[in-house]
Parts: structure tokens; sequence; C-alpha cells
């Protein structure tokens, strides 16, 4: 199951103790360290403890819980490698039963929740659901908390919305063996913090219209934002951009084995920027060394049918849940104008087409 906080903040900025997080007998213990990055126990029961996670004492069981759950090592794994700050590790009697990892705190939080089965149906999946719910409240940052399970894991399912937590859309995960794939004759490039401007207005053009014709209510629309833009720059040798005739055509990304995103500008679709990009894509991945590409891509996507004529076959179906923290402060639709890329060239001021941002909205 992959999932996704009560004020206490004192004048000083540090986080009060907390008394228990809902009705569940939990207590939760925080302390802030100098990063305000948070670090948690919980006590629930008198023999069962999450605490952060130690990398020597806690790697060796947290992989071997990796390896049980495949649809949960992809979000636990990047945790452990990239955020190992927000990882927790639930002990029953001293025993690893289970973990709690996220992304970090971003407007789009992802979390990845596993309890071993032979300890499930004991509480422990609610008292980390708890504490996750208790950390994304406090962390202002966190507009939305969202993850996947699988498409027919009732007990998942049942947990999750008993959490609030709603299903957004279906998902497929895709993998490809074999060969590399045809070269196009595209020019495709490594991306530059000066494309940023660009890249966001293709990735939203592209995926707000998808999301829509998909039904995935609410509509959400994601503006540009330099904390977004510093990301980008620090993985930027995982992102590439398509130009075409002067302008950035498609962008794609990837991570490892995972073909992330492949997107093409909504006024440029059809005219064969989204295979050169994801052929790109694989190859680059199996040049690197990985014998297998992987992706995910939402149901009812006409992409489904690009990546299948390219050799990818379904080996998953999942759902992907999400819950609000902050709905107020989700934007369901771009600027008037935005995907229109002449009118907005013609309204917008110069310093922003070459790069400059306005602030990101507080969220």
């Amino acid at each position: 199951m992959t999932i996704g906080k009560k004020k206490g903040i004192s004048k000083s900025g540090r986080f009060k103790e907390q008394k228990r997080l809902s009705p569940h007998p939990c207590a939760l213990r925080v302390r802030a360290r100098e990063t305000d990055i948070l670090k948690c126990e919980v006590a629930v029961m008198s023999d069962l403890r999450i605490e952060s996670y130690v990398c020597e004492r806690d790697n060796e069981a947290l992989a071997s819980m990796l390896r049980e759950d495949p649809i949960q090592a992809k979000t636990g794994l990047a945790a452990m490698n990239d955020h190992p700050d927000s990882v927790y590790m639930a002990r029953l009697d001293k025993q690893p039963v289970g973990y709690l990892a996220m992304n970090g705190f971003h407007r789009r939080t992802h979390t990845a929740l596993y309890v071993m089965p032979a300890f499930r149906r004991k509480g422990i999946g609610t008292a980390l659901l708890e504490l996750a719910d208790g950390l994304f409240n406090r962390n202002e940052a966190v507009e939305c908390s969202w993850g996947i399970c699988g498409e027919d894991d009732r007990d998942a399912l049942q947990t999750m919305y008993r959490h609030g937590y709603y299903r957004c859309f279906g998902a497929y995960t895709m993998e490809r063996r074999g060969k590399p794939l045809p070269a196009s004759d595209f020019a495709i490039r490594s991306y530059e913090d000066a494309d940023y401007p660009a890249w966001h207005r293709a990735y939203e053009s592209a995926f707000w219209h998808m999301r829509a014709a998909t039904n995935q209510l609410p509509l959400s629309y994601f503006p540009p934002s330099e904390e977004e833009r510093r990301r980008f720059a620090a993985v930027r040798e995982n992102l590439f951009v398509l130009p075409a005739d002067g302008e950035i055509a498609a962008i794609g990304h990837i991570e490892r084995r995972h073909l992330y995103t492949v997107a093409v500008r909504r006024d440029l679709q059809g005219r064969g920027y989204g295979r050169a990009m994801a052929s790109f894509l694989v190859n680059t991945i199996m040049e690197r060394g990985e014998a297998v590409v992987e992706l995910g891509v939402v149901q009812g996507n006409p992409a489904v049918g690009l990546y299948e004529a390219l050799g990818f076959v379904v080996t998953e179906r999942l759902a992907s849940m999400k819950r609000y923290y902050r709905p107020d402060s989700c934007l369901s639709a771009p600027p008037e104008g935005y995907f229109d890329l002449r009118r907005y060239s013609e309204q917008t001021p110069k310093a922003e087409q070459s790069g400059g941002l306005a602030p990101a909205r507080r969220r």
C-alpha cells in the first residue's frame, strides 16, 4: 500500500510535544533538528515502536521488506537513498515489521507504507498512517499526499479510504526488455536551466489536458516554482528536451530504469515527437546498464498505444490514491492563455519568457 499534521508550533518555530493522534492509542513525540526536518518516535500499545530510520541498524531489514513488495519498493528505495530522514521503521518487540517512507515534503508528496503479512490487522498500518498524517498537517509545503496500491488489493484500498484517501485514477506499470530502439532523426539534447519555463509549459499543457480527459478530479494545475527549478537543476543529467523550429516541442525525464516523463506540447502533438523522445529515453536507460525499462501510465491515456508499439507490456494494474491536506491552495486551471504559446508570449513580460519566475504560491 502506498500513501502519502495537528498544529503545535512554539514561538521559536520548534514543534511542541503532541499528546495524541486521532482516536488511535498512539502518542507522538517530535523533536525538530537544526534543519527542522522532523525526527519522530511513536509508541503504540506497549510493544510497538515507530522510530526514525537509522541506516546502520535498519538497512538490511528495510531492504528485505522492499524485496517483499515491489509496488512499494519503488518509492521506498528512492526514499532510502535520497530522503533517509523521511523513512520510519515499525518494530514489534524490537523486530522490524513495517516501514513508512516519503520523498521528502513537497506539494505532491509520495509516500509508501508496508507491513509484513504476518503482522497485519494489528493496527500497525493505522499507526504509520497517523504518523504520516501528523507530519503532513505540520508541514505547509504539503498540498496533497498520493500513492499507489494494487488495483485488487481490497485491504489496502479499505485502509486508505478509512484515512481520507480516494481513488484518483487507475494506472498500468509497463516494462520493456530486448534490443535498443531505432534512433530518430530528431536532435535531442540535455536539459539546461534556461529551459525551465518552456519545460513547465510543455509538461502542464500535456498533463493538464490528459488529467481532464481521464476525469482526474479535482483538476489541478501546478504553477512554476523556484523550488522545482532547483530540483531539476540538481538532476539535469536525467532530463532531456527535443527542440523543433527553435522551440521545445517535447521533454523527457528518467530515473534509474524508470521512464518517468514523456510529454509533448499539446499544440505540437501528432508529429512523431513523443515516439522519438520515448525511444531516446529507452536507449539512454539501456546504455546506462539497465536490462529492463519501466514506466507508469494512466489508464485511458492514448500514450498506452505508443508504448505497446515500442514493445512495452503491462505487468501491473494499480490504483492511484490521493488525499488533500490544503485543497484551497490547489489551482484548478492555469492562467488564461498559458497553453496558447503565441498569445501567452505576446502578453507575458520578457523577463518571464526568458526564465524569470514570479514567486511560488505559498503552500
